[in-house]
């Protein structure tokens, strides 16, 4: 199982509405068939929650270490408000392991969102699906 995780600046992302924001970024950018077959988690980082930054995480989760790639390759070299310089920009999986991640989709090998914790990442799922014409 191959893991990225993807740092955004909540302060950067406007505050109130951060996360789906980030989310929209996430599947606008890696484009949502990257994300077939994934499972997504997010939380405030461990360095955020200790007072230190501000930072929100995403992580992508799939069985297929292409994607991951794919996903952190598109990424990688965006200037794109709301996410982290590229050098700090990425997790990886030893990293993953001390932050606080949930469980907050799960998207089948269709593009179906299969599980949601809340509904706007549901809903930001299907816009940017939409919007990509999958």
């Amino acid at each position: 199982m191959a893991i990225l995780g993807i740092l955004f600046d909540i302060d950067a992302l406007g505050g109130k509405d951060f996360a789906s924001r980030a989310y929209r970024i996430l599947f606008r950018i890696a484009r949502p068939a990257r994300c077939y077959g994934c499972k997504i988690y997010h939380c405030k980082t461990s360095e955020t929650l200790a007072g230190n930054c501000n930072h929100f995480c995403i992580a992508v989760e799939s069985f297929d270490e292409n994607k991951i790639d794919a996903i952190r390759n598109t990424l990688a070299t965006r200037k794109i408000k709301g996410l982290l310089p590229p050098e700090s920009r990425f997790l990886n999986e030893f990293s993953l392991c001390r932050e606080p991640l949930e469980l907050s989709a799960e998207i089948d090998s269709r593009g179906r969102m299969t599980f949601f914790s809340v509904g706007w990442v549901s809903s930001t799922w299907a816009e940017e699906v939409e919007l990509a014409g999958a």
